[in-house]
């Protein structure tokens, strides 16, 4: 299934984006953003999947708003009364974040220099991609291209 792309000015503007995408009845959930900077907490309760580059933020791994563990339970994730939230970073490279969203090899160094910048890059796996990027252009996205 083709996935939208689109580079982004901040997290605010991606913020613009999870709102439009819920108003127009998607999923928050299929919304993936690769950024350097932390999430705000009300897109992580939204269920949007964070991918963060650079050093990863030791503050995300014992709060809720990380994914992983809990303080040494028999927990599974998606069984528990809490919802699971997705906070990736640190171990994987920039370039392997942008093959999930289908970038190929030969457009990354784009994507990745405006990574470097401090935009932040999103993604969403859909097929009404015309719906999608016209939602993507309003909320501020610019470039917008679909793998």
């Amino acid at each position: 299934m083709p996935v939208v792309v689109g580079i982004f000015q901040n997290l605010a503007a991606v913020s613009k984006l999870n709102d439009a995408l819920k108003a127009a009845g998607f999923s928050a959930a299929d919304l993936i953003v690769i950024a350097d900077e932390s999430p705000d907490p009300e897109l992580i309760d939204d269920g949007v999947q964070f991918r963060l580059t650079g050093e990863p933020d030791t503050g995300l791994l014992g709060s809720g708003r990380g994914m992983i563990t809990s303080s040494g339970g028999t927990e599974v994730p998606g069984l528990g009364g809490s919802p699971s939230h997705t906070v990736i970073g640190g171990e994987n490279a920039s370039e392997d974040m942008l093959a999930d969203l289908n970038v190929p090899d030969g457009r990354t160094d784009d994507y990745e220099e405006a990574l470097d910048a401090g935009r932040a890059v999103a993604g969403y796996q859909t097929a009404d991609v015309d719906k999608v990027k016209g939602i993507f252009s309003t909320a501020g996205a610019n470039p917008i291209e679909v793998f």
